[in-house]
């Protein structure tokens, strides 16, 4: 684990957590050989309002994929994303 945490993150994370945003990385409970993550989630969540999902990865290559993004500005759908994240942060190991 204390491999996988020294890595350097994608310039895009990096960003994110230099500007004041908080990033984390969520890890299994139990750890193994190669650092484990049962999770795939990639979202965003602005202001309890706005949500962005979807399948595209968040640095530069994603942008000749075919991946998509959803933007919902709904707070009860913020709400229930905001449930799920401390959800992972009670249930999952983060970084």
């Amino acid at each position: 684990m204390k491999d996988e945490l020294s890595r350097p993150l994608l310039p895009a994370v990096q960003r994110l957590k230099s500007a004041g945003i908080r990033v984390g990385l969520v890890y299994g409970q139990v750890d193994h050989a190669v650092p484990y993550s049962p999770l795939h989630s990639k979202y965003c969540i602005i202001d309890e309002e706005t949500v962005i999902e979807g399948s595209f990865n968040w640095y530069n290559t994603s942008v000749f994929s075919h991946d998509i993004t959803l933007v919902v500005t709904n707070r009860e759908v913020a709400q229930a994303y905001l449930h799920e994240f401390e959800q992972m942060q009670r249930l999952f190991r983060t970084y």
